[in-house]
């Protein structure tokens, strides 16, 4: 079952930093989608719930 979360992000300083938590979400088992937005600081991933608890 696919379930959206919102994260916080918290000291990201550059775009090369959205790019690595980006990245980083992305290569979990079970991850679907994420996109990191800079200026909110916020993190919205999309994920398989049977996966990742």
């Amino acid at each position: 079952m696919s379930e959206k979360a919102t994260l916080n992000i918290q000291g990201m300083t550059c775009a090369a930093c959205v790019l690595r938590v980006e990245q980083g979400l992305k290569d979990l088992d079970g991850v679907k989608k994420a996109s990191v937005n800079f200026a909110t600081e916020k993190a919205t991933v999309e994920y398989d719930s049977s996966v990742l608890g």
